[in-house]
């Protein structure tokens, strides 16, 4: 019977490898399938007529075929991935408002200057003064119809980021049940294998949202996100958000006011897009426009009419407060002589 029962034992082992085997070749193309390998072991030996006999084979584990540092490496180039192309895809948006050609700001700005310089020869020619008007306008309008794309694009760019948010939490709370159950069947002495692919697809997954490494523990994962500034294992990690009166998106550790700054993944362009990229084309722009508004104007008031000295000019500008010192108005030129009158309108009724 002894060597019956070592026969048998082959044959279960083999079994145990043939179904091992089948599991692989059917999650060939499985996303995140580490292929697993049988261990074999001889059994205990039995000791009869003074000679220990063996007594076959049995299967000691069933072994992933993963390595700690590459899994890391790649869920790491994941979220670089995956933040830049959320990048890219923001940037082009933006440069798309910018680019030359037909109806571009540039053509604006371009036709304007030359009706400028054509008028210098004909000053008094009513026709070319029309025109120099309406190039005027037309570069205006493209002006705040760039600077309302621009506030657009950010307001869309807040509503992904709520969204974003939304799935990472959903994918952070799925992660942390995943977590519980891959400790328990660690701790009973299991080796769950399947569970540990669906856990490193589901890391990966986070990765594309946010910066995120899985730490192996004896049972269980812990976690670092946010450049490693942020650490958990075992309880729900939630990440919260607000739109400062600043106008910046701050994140948040869920439950308390930990500030985090995301370093991959889509949350960590949308942030900086929203935080530093459209307010510096913004800002930009806004530069650019003074300078033109500021060199039209000097050039308005040191100008002679066609029926001599201006009589008075009419202007307008934007200020912080109503009561704000003369002194510290942006004025288009220095006011030397003659009569100033002022009126203020409060724009928002």
């Amino acid at each position: 019977m002894l060597g019956f029962g070592s026969s048998l034992s082959a044959l279960q082992a083999s079994q145990v490898a043939i179904n091992t085997i089948a599991h692989n070749i059917a999650n060939a193309n499985t996303p995140d399938y580490h292929r697993q390998v049988v261990h074999l072991v001889d059994r205990a030996p039995i000791l009869q007529n003074d000679l220990w006999v063996g007594t076959g084979v049995e299967v000691a584990r069933i072994n992933q075929i993963a390595s700690a540092a590459i899994e890391s490496a790649l869920t790491r180039n994941i979220a670089d991935q995956s933040q830049a192309d959320q990048a890219l895809q923001m940037y082009r948006q933006i440069e798309n408002h910018f680019a030359t050609g037909e109806g571009s700001i540039h053509q604006r700005f371009q036709q304007f200057f030359d009706e400028a310089h054509s008028l210098q020869s004909q000053p008094s020619d009513l026709t070319g003064r029309r025109v120099f008007v309406r190039k005027g306008l037309a570069l205006a309008n493209q002006i705040r119809s760039i600077a309302s794309q621009l506030s657009g694009l950010q307001s869309t760019v807040r509503q992904q980021i709520r969204q974003t948010v939304d799935t990472v939490n959903g994918q952070l709370a799925t992660l942390s049940q995943l977590n519980r159950q891959i400790k328990q069947a660690q701790a009973a002495g299991g080796q769950p294998n399947d569970l540990l692919d669906q856990h490193q697809h589901l890391v990966n997954q986070i990765a594309e949202n946010i910066d995120i490494q899985a730490i192996a523990q004896p049972f269980g994962f812990s976690y670092q996100l946010a450049g490693n500034r942020v650490a958990f294992q075992q309880t729900t990690f939630e990440i919260a958000f607000e739109f400062t009166p600043a106008g910046t998106v701050q994140f948040t550790a869920g439950g308390n006011n930990f500030e985090l700054e995301f370093d991959g993944g889509r949350l960590g362009a949308l942030g900086h897009i929203h935080n530093q990229a459209i307010p510096d084309f913004q800002h930009q722009l806004e530069t650019l426009t003074l300078g033109l508004i500021d060199g039209v104007d000097h050039l308005h008031s040191m100008g002679i009419g066609l029926d001599g000295e201006f009589g008075s000019l009419i202007g307008n500008r934007s200020v912080s407060s109503p009561t704000i010192a003369l002194v510290d108005a942006v004025l288009p030129f220095q006011v030397e002589r003659g009569e100033l009158y002022i009126s203020i309108t409060d724009q928002s009724t």
